[in-house]
């Protein structure tokens, strides 16, 4: 390959990777450079103060440095100490350009609301955890139009921002909410929030508002929930639907739980009666499971289920987990004690 194409290449890549950095903590980066505009213009009005031997308090500086950024104290009479020069030109620049990139925020926002009333098959995102998260990037990958509601305002530079993507952040129990984000015109209602009783409360929610309404094509809610959970909710629903009340579980609902997914994957790919015969009466199998996080609350879970062999002997598991997995593994013996 050319000289002269490599070097653009290397040169566009870095270029790239600059733009995206400072794309990501732009936040960060100017929360930094106003307070460094703040030190060091105390800094260089203590300089020239000194110089001039005038005698200022620290509240006196400290007041004269805030209004540099608002242009009220950047003239000086004589000399200019060289960092209260540059600093009194930086630190307006600073507020400026924060005020630019909330302005703009705010018209975009704006923007993708006013678009957002003429959504139709999209997706929508009520809650949004780790693997939330990672649904959400493959399917902006795809060109998918997207909507996001969350509890709390998730942070600029956390944002997986994409041009089909609108981000409200709002509580999940209200029907309002759901017109607004055209719910009953949407492909497919995702609840994939971290904890399992917020999803199902939400997915409950969202099916009852979907089945309130006559549609000729009503959008799948996708419920990411411990199976434990949902084999107990069907339970109580089918006692309600015996007794002719009113259901629990919509037929538009559908529950998943990927780490469960992994685990039955996992467990039949690897079962130690492919490695080992278990026909002699004094052979145990032993399973280590190293992590007690879902995933491997999962695998315990499904080997246990899973695993039996010819002579009979029960599975033996030993699992080495951190301390912060301790409620972890206290909740998953309170639910299966035996």
């Amino acid at each position: 390959m050319d000289e002269e194409i490599v070097t653009f290449l290397k040169r566009y890549n870095l270029r790239k990777r600059v733009i995206s950095f400072i794309k990501k903590y732009e936040w960060t980066i100017l929360i930094f450079s106003t307070v460094a505009c703040w030190l060091l213009g105390f800094y260089g009005f203590t300089i020239y103060f000194e110089r001039t031997g005038e005698s200022e308090s620290f509240t006196d500086i400290a007041y004269l440095t805030f209004q540099l950024f608002t242009f009220g104290s950047g003239y000086v009479e004589g000399e200019v100490p060289l960092v209260l020069d540059i600093v009194r030109f930086l630190a307006p620049f600073t507020l400026v350009y924060a005020a630019v990139i909330a302005f703009m925020w705010f018209i975009r926002h704006l923007y993708k609301l006013a678009v957002l009333r003429r959504y139709k098959d999209h997706t929508v995102f009520l809650g949004l955890g780790d693997l939330g998260r990672l649904l959400l990037r493959d399917l902006q990958h795809l060109g998918e139009k997207l909507v996001v509601v969350t509890k709390e305002e998730i942070n600029p530079s956390e944002r997986l921002l994409h041009p089909n993507t609108v981000f409200i952040t709002k509580t999940h129990d209200e029907h309002d909410l759901l017109k607004q984000v055209r719910a009953k015109y949407a492909k497919r209602i995702m609840c994939m929030a971290d904890g399992d009783e917020e999803n199902l409360s939400t997915g409950f929610m969202a099916g009852e508002f979907i089945n309130s309404m006559q549609l000729k094509e009503k959008p799948k809610i996708f419920v990411q929930a411990s199976m434990l959970l949902v084999e107990q909710l069907q339970e109580l629903d089918f006692e309600n639907k015996a007794s002719n009340n009113t259901p629990i579980i919509y037929d538009n609902i559908q529950f998943f739980n990927v780490y469960e997914r992994a685990a039955r994957n996992l467990v039949h790919t690897y079962s130690p009666d492919k490695f080992k015969s278990f026909t002699n009466s004094e052979d145990q199998a032993h399973i280590l499971i190293a992590g007690f996080n879902k995933l491997g609350q999962a695998l315990l879970l499904q080997a246990a289920k899973l695993y039996h062999f010819t002579n009979r002997k029960k599975l033996r598991a030993t699992v080495f987990y951190q301390p912060e997995e301790e409620k972890g593994k206290m909740g998953f013996i309170a639910n299966y004690p035996g």
